[in-house]
C-alpha cells in the first residue's frame, strides 16, 4: 500500500475511536478499530523503512523530487506521531496510564513473538532448502556411480 493509503486509514480509524471515546463508548467496543489504526501505522513504518532503500527498477521509473518525498514522509510520521499521543491521552484519561503501559508492554511482547516466529519460520525453511540439496546431490552421486558401475560391468563383460 501507498503511504497515503495507510494515512487514511489509520486517520479514518483515529477519528472514529477519537468520537467514540469522546461519546463515552468503551474500548471493548472499539477494538477493531484501535486494531486498524495500529496496523496501518505498523505498514506505514515498513513502507517508511523499506522507501529508505528502494530497488534500482522504481529509482529509475519513479525518480520523483527526493525533497518531495521526505518532506511527505516526515509529515505522515508526525501526523501519526500525534494521533498516537492523543489516543494515548484519551486511554490514560479513560483507564488511566496503567492500561495504556499494560497494552504498550503487550503490543511488544507479541511483536517479540512474532518476530520469534517468523525468524523460525525462515530457519525451518533454510534447513530444508539445506536438507532438499543434499538430498539431489546424494541422488546424482548415486545416479553417477550406478552409471560408472553399469559401464564397468559393459566393459568387463565386452572383453
Amino acid at each position: 500500500m501507498d503511504p497515503l493509503t495507510l494515512i487514511a486509514t489509520a486517520t479514518g480509524a483515529f477519528n472514529f475511536l477519537k468520537a467514540g471515546m469522546e461519546k463515552g463508548k468503551e474500548i471493548e467496543k472499539m477494538v477493531s478499530q484501535l486494531g486498524t489504526w495500529f496496523e496501518a501505522v505498523a505498514k506505514f513504518r515498513v513502507h517508511q523503512a523499506a522507501s529508505a532503500n528502494p530497488p534500482t527498477f522504481k529509482k529509475l521509473l519513479f525518480s520523483g523530487s527526493v525533497e518531495q518525498e521526505a518532506l511527505q514522509m516526515v509529515v505522515y510520521k508526525k501526523k501519526l506521531e500525534e494521533q498516537e499521543r492523543e489516543l494515548m491521552s484519551l486511554i490514560v484519561l479513560r483507564y488511566g496510564s496503567d492500561t495504556f503501559q499494560e497494552m504498550i508492554q503487550m503490543r511488544r511482547q507479541i511483536k517479540s513473538s512474532r518476530e520469534l516466529l517468523v525468524t523460525r519460520r525462515k530457519q525451518a525453511i533454510t534447513k530444508l532448502k539445506t536438507d532438499l540439496m543434499y538430498f539431489v546431490a546424494i541422488l546424482l552421486l548415486l545416479g553417477g556411480l550406478g552409471f560408472l558401475v553399469n559401464w564397468f560391468i559393459a566393459y568387463i563383460s565386452t572383453r
